[in-house]
């Protein structure tokens, strides 16, 4: 299994042994319990947007400005990170007791015993996956919590839904969706796309090694390997929003002066919309990983029974479920078809939704950045085509001051994104897996170096972007 970061502190099992007592007035105490945090964690996120707000030089610059960018917000900002990773930590434990309190009622006993000190489980269980079922079969009840508590990655699936609840999770969806935030080191209670790429930098960076991680581990995750060179224009792309959000207007206006099509579109558009599409791939990017980050980190720990009891309780469709017995199959041809459907539910059923309020948005100005992405976006395997060049037709237009290309396919449309995915990055990726050293050494390649090739203003820098 993978070894969880020190993030992985985040999450809490509490395990309530005894029934107790909860009067009406313990049931209304654990609701504002409840409501407090959360409007507690509302209020720090505005803090944070109004602070990130304040700190670029786009909406208020000047002496004092400047003085509470590099002295007074960095600091700020620190300490409304951790008092958001405090909430984090209060909101699982205080879900277990909110959770414990309601189901006690009245019709426990006032005064139960304490719970039980809790004992590490014994030695690990088999390393063989196909021995473990067996071998928890063997286990008492207070084993099989000891080992949900100690390792549930690795356990969970062999566990009753009574077992996993009483471990203090929801479902075996929950614990590897705990699990797989856990393996990859992401923080999630500073992942919020809204705040923009600087305050989500590391999560995102901390996917993408993760999805590396899982294909260096399992080559048949080829999904993954994907997933990780791919990376690089997102993140390249992203950088480059950033970047001219926080240019003063002065260096922002040369730059669209010179003639480069993003600044002008930022200029045109203002800094607030520009922010729009770069929270909107920053989505792009935490769903993705919220949709399959944790079916991969299932497969990691528990394998295809994993997935197997995953599918039965319906929380894995069966087309999905079918790709992963195409991948476990380890048969060439079947797996590549089982990674091609996790392929397709990412760009379909994660990210077609989103690409359509891209283009719609604001209208005229989201089909404009539309044609502007459909006109640079390059494939992230070496030697493929862009997009551009996949089909249909392109021309140059004016449109006031700005000079944009315009494609007859546009890569925010499924059926053309899909046909480019298809027609050549996919064949070109498969070629590239046939030579591993050379997969490895791309897809080991570090995210920030990879997406300083796909930037379209590389030489502009700001914030070490």
């Amino acid at each position: 299994m993978a070894s969880a970061t020190s993030d992985a502190s985040v999450y809490h099992l509490v395990r309530v042994s005894q029934r107790v007592l909860a009067t009406h007035q313990a049931e209304t105490a654990a609701k504002q319990l409840g409501e407090i945090l959360g409007n507690v964690t509302a209020q720090l996120v505005q803090l944070r947007q109004a602070g990130q707000r304040l700190s670029n030089p786009g909406v208020w610059d000047g002496p004092m400005a400047d003085q509470f960018r590099t002295s007074h917000w960095p600091q700020m900002c620190t300490t409304v990170d951790n008092s958001l990773s405090q909430m984090e930590r209060l909101g699982h434990t205080s879900s277990a007791v909110i959770a414990a309190v309601m189901e006690a009622g009245t019709n426990g006993a006032l005064s139960a015993p304490a719970a039980p000190a809790y004992t590490p489980p014994g030695p690990p269980g088999p390393a063989e996956l196909a021995q473990r079922s067996a071998w928890w079969a063997g286990l008492t009840e207070a084993q099989r919590q000891q080992y949900l508590a100690a390792d549930p990655g690795d356990y969970a699936y062999l566990a009753t839904p009574a077992e996993l609840h009483a471990a203090g999770f929801n479902s075996l969806q929950d614990v590897y969706r705990r699990q797989s935030y856990a393996d990859a080191g992401v923080n999630a209670a500073s992942w919020i796309p809204g705040l923009g790429l600087k305050a989500n930098d590391r999560n995102v960076q901390a996917v993408y090694a993760f999805y590396q991680h899982l294909w260096d581990t399992d080559h048949n995750l080829q999904w993954a390997g994907m997933g990780k060179l791919a990376g690089a224009p997102v993140y390249g792309g992203v950088q480059d929003l950033y970047v001219l959000t926080q240019l003063p207007r002065d260096r922002l206006v040369q730059l669209a002066e010179s003639g480069h099509p993003l600044a002008q579109l930022v200029l045109a558009v203002g800094l607030q919309e520009t922010q729009w599409y770069e929270t909107k791939f920053l989505t792009m990017q935490k769903n993705i990983f919220d949709d399959l980050g944790w079916q991969h980190d299932a497969y990691e720990h528990g394998g295809i029974d994993a997935i197997r009891a995953l599918a039965a309780n319906g929380s894995i469709d069966p087309l999905t479920a079918k790709a992963w017995e195409q991948i476990n199959s380890g048969i060439p041809s079947q797996v590549a078809t089982g990674n091609t459907a996790l392929l397709r539910r990412e760009q379909f059923n994660v990210l077609q939704g989103l690409y359509d309020q891209v283009r719609s948005h604001n209208s005229p100005e989201g089909r404009i950045f539309t044609d502007l992405l459909s006109e640079n976006t390059n494939s992230p395997i070496p030697g493929g085509e862009p997009f551009r060049d996949s089909g249909g037709f392109h021309v140059e237009i004016s449109l006031g001051p700005l000079q944009l290309g315009y494609d007859s396919r546009d890569i925010t449309q499924f059926p053309d994104r899909w046909h480019w995915i298809t027609s050549d990055m996919l064949p070109k990726y498969q070629a590239l897996l046939k030579d591993p050293q050379q997969a490895q050494q791309l897809i080991d390649t570090p995210l920030s170096q990879r997406a300083s090739g796909f930037r379209m203003l590389p030489w502009l820098n700001v914030d070490g972007y």
